[in-house]
């Protein structure tokens, strides 16, 4: 239980002081003698504990900058454990001298770091024994670095790179680009998101580069306390990562790459160096945080020859996709749609629609193909996150072609369909399928 100095009045108990225990640093307690100190909550557990310290949760808007905290002994009287002045930090985990046996600690305020006196409330959001795991004492940012070398003619480099926390990148010393606070916030256990730097003229000059990160905690291992509607964050931790990814593209048409993993060398918050904090690199699909940021999937090509022999008097196109599609048949698109099929429930239905391609249609050697993206099926899909439906794309299509003679040609999808990896990531408009299908596989059926 806890009780306070005084409570500000809420119809609904929002301030009262038991929303100091109830684990939630959203909530708290407010005292109602504005501007004025000194400022007390008490809480009392059933039975005594030993404690190293506490853990004081206060609130960006009324923090306590100067405070006290005392134990309550068997006799009855109170201790003075620990002082804090000129306090900055929402969450402070404030350690004993040594281990106190008791079962009531006082939080004492005597000055609120609030510089407008209208506004100077005592909020303590939370007390908690000892310290908290979720909220990890302050530690350097890690810096990693990475040797690589260039021995060609460069063409072309590209950085892709994502941190489970802040990163500033660099090459060679040198910082490569201005952005600050990369990447954006994002729900971390569902997806990361990366950025792209084009890095050539760093590392034109052949020989030995150097690739290094400074990596921060930002968003992503924030104490859970720092920062409103932060206790219920499913990813926080106290440990940082780095995903990153830099293609080197030479003038003979060959290519090099850096990625993160292992060897990378990591100097950590206490000078040591040699730990495996640098993620290895997933390419396509589900990382160990979410969808790799270092592609966002390649959308499949997909792709079949065809022979007419006869002169044609109607074609129709019936297509549908698992995912987003477009189709073209020798090069020209099939409509003008964007994202087809829509959005569905793909469990239990999936629309397909009719194309008159009649016009697209030659005598001789044709070509039908499509571009795949993941659409709602596979992509972020709101609160729900990537997946959701599946994480499989696929295309289903069936030409059928009517000629003057009565007779019919049937295209329809199938394993003898070619299919390779597209420049489309995420976003961005299919160019001739027709002519970029190189690679040869297979499509699945529906």
């Amino acid at each position: 239980m806890a009780t306070a100095s005084s409570t500000h009045p809420n119809p609904n108990d929002g301030f009262a002081p038991d929303t100091a225990l109830d684990g939630n640093p959203v909530t708290f307690w407010n005292d109602n003698t504005i501007g004025e100190f000194p400022d007390w909550l008490q809480v009392t557990s059933p039975a005594a504990t030993t404690l190293p310290g506490v853990t004081v949760v206060t609130h960006s808007a009324g923090g306590a900058e100067d405070f006290t905290v005392q134990t309550l002994d068997a006799a009855g009287t109170w201790t003075t454990q620990a002082s804090v002045t000129g306090d900055t930090d929402v969450t402070r985990y404030v350690p004993f001298a040594a281990p106190v046996s008791t079962a009531s600690v006082r939080i004492t305020v005597t000055k609120d770091w609030e510089q407008d006196p209208s506004q100077q409330w005592t909020r303590i959001a939370e007390v908690i024994p000892g310290q908290f795991p979720g909220f990890p004492a302050t530690t350097p940012s890690l810096l990693l670095r990475k040797g690589f070398a260039v021995g060609k003619q460069v063409a072309q480099a590209r950085v892709y790179v994502s941190g489970l926390g802040y990163y500033v990148l660099s090459i060679d010393g040198q910082r490569v680009g201005d952005r600050v606070l990369d990447p954006a916030f994002t729900a971390y256990d569902k997806t990361a998101e990366y950025v792209t730097y084009d890095v050539t003229s760093a590392v034109a000059k052949g020989g030995a580069h150097a690739i290094g990160v400074t990596l921060g905690r930002g968003f992503y291992a924030l104490h859970s306390g720092d920062t409103k509607y932060w206790g219920g964050a499913p990813w926080l931790t106290d440990t940082t990562r780095m995903i990153l990814k830099l293609q080197i593209d030479y003038t003979d048409g060959s290519h090099e790459t850096v990625v993160s993993d292992g060897s990378w060398q990591v100097v950590g918050a206490d000078g040591t160096t040699g730990e495996t904090l640098a993620e290895s690199l997933g390419l396509q699909g589900r990382t160990g945080h979410g969808r790799a940021p270092a592609s966002y999937r390649p959308s499949p090509l997909l792709r079949t020859g065809f022979e007419v022999s006869s002169p044609v008097k109607r074609a129709r196109l019936y297509a549908t996709a698992l995912g987003l599609y477009e189709a073209c048949i020798n090069g020209q698109p099939v409509s003008g749609d964007k994202l087809a099929p829509g959005w569905t429930d793909y469990r239990k239905r999936v629309p397909y629609q009719t194309y008159d391609v009649t016009d697209l249609i030659v005598e001789g050697s044709n070509a039908i193909g499509a571009v795949l993206a993941d659409g709602w099926y596979a992509g972020s899909l709101c609160w729900w996150g990537t997946f959701f439906y599946g994480d499989k794309r696929a295309f289903r299509a069936r030409l059928e072609i009517e000629h003057t003679n009565g007779s019919r040609t049937v295209v329809a999808s199938g394993g003898g369909w070619k299919s390779g990896s597209g420049d489309i990531r995420y976003k961005g408009n299919p160019s001739n399928v027709q002519s970029s299908v190189a690679g040869s596989g297979s499509v699945k059926k529906l």
